[in-house]
């Protein structure tokens, strides 16, 4: 409640201020922009050459990925489903980082993992819900 009468009262003594000095408002308004302007486009083109240079590596590690790895086996057409054993090729590599805070956790790749309260580190699934971690609804770890 103290913020929005804070902001309440900002606001007016704004317009007050506006209605006494509208002259001083426009120069410093017409200073600012040129600023602004600047400002805006060389962030435009560096997030636009960040988006360019992450698109090209993950085209590559697309591209560089063996098929082979990635696709399950062949069932033979004579054997039934129940036959056959699909697994998922393993990856000892795999690092969870789980927050503290909301006590979820993340692949290493996942956007959320890049938080400050990532802190925990787990090197399975099965032991980061036995510290009492919920998995992440985005990546699924």
């Amino acid at each position: 409640m103290k913020k929005i009468i804070g902001g309440a009262l900002s606001i007016i003594l704004g317009l007050i201020c506006f209605s006494i000095f509208p002259q001083a408002f426009f120069n410093l308004l017409t200073g600012i922009i040129p600023l602004i302007l600047i400002t805006a486009g060389c962030l435009a083109i560096y997030l636009k050459h960040e988006d360019e240079s992450d698109g090209e590596e993950e085209t590559d590690s697309w591209n560089n990925t063996d098929a082979s790895e990635t696709m399950p086996p062949a069932v033979p057409a004579e054997t039934g489903l129940e036959e056959a054993v699909i697994t998922a090729p393993a990856d000892d590599s795999l690092t969870l980082l789980g927050n503290t805070g909301s006590l979820v956790f993340h692949t290493s790749d996942c956007n959320f993992s890049k938080s400050k309260h990532c802190t925990e580190v787990f090197t399975s699934r099965e032991k980061a819900i036995q510290e009492g971690y919920k998995p992440c609804g985005i990546c699924n770890p």
